[in-house]
C-alpha cells in the first residue's frame, strides 16, 4: 500500500486496539468503511500526482522539440519520430517491469 512508516504503525496499532475480547474481531463495519474510504482517497491522490508528473515531463519534452528551429519539414518529422520512439520504449519498459 501507500502507507508510510508512521502511518502504517498507527494503522496496525489501531487494529490491535480495536480487537474484540475473542481476538477475532477487528472493527465494526462503519469504521472499516471509513478506513477503506481514506485509503482510497490516499491512493487516488498518489495516482493523480504521478499522472500529473508524467504528463508534465512529456509536455516539456514536446515543447523542446517545438522550440528548435528545424531547417525542413523532414528534420521536424525526424525529431517527432524520435520522440515517439522514446515514448514507445518507455511503455515497453513499464510493461516488462509490471507484476503479472
Amino acid at each position: 500500500m501507500f502507507l508510510k512508516g508512521i502511518e502504517k504503525k498507527e494503522y496496525l496499532c489501531s487494529l490491535r486496539a480495536k480487537k474484540g475480547k475473542k481476538g477475532d474481531e477487528f472493527m465494526d463495519p462503519k469504521e472499516s468503511a471509513a478506513l477503506i474510504k481514506e485509503f482510497k482517497r490516499k491512493v487516488d491522490e498518489e495516482i493523480n500526482k504521478k499522472e500529473m508528473e508524467t504528463i508534465l515531463y512529456w509536455k516539456q519534452e514536446l515543447e523542446k522539440i517545438l522550440a528548435r528551429r528545424h531547417e525542413s519539414m523532414g528534420a521536424l518529422q525526424m525529431d517527432m519520430q524520435s520522440f515517439l520512439q522514446r515514448m514507445q520504449n518507455r511503455v515497453k519498459v513499464l510493461k516488462s517491469n509490471s507484476p503479472k
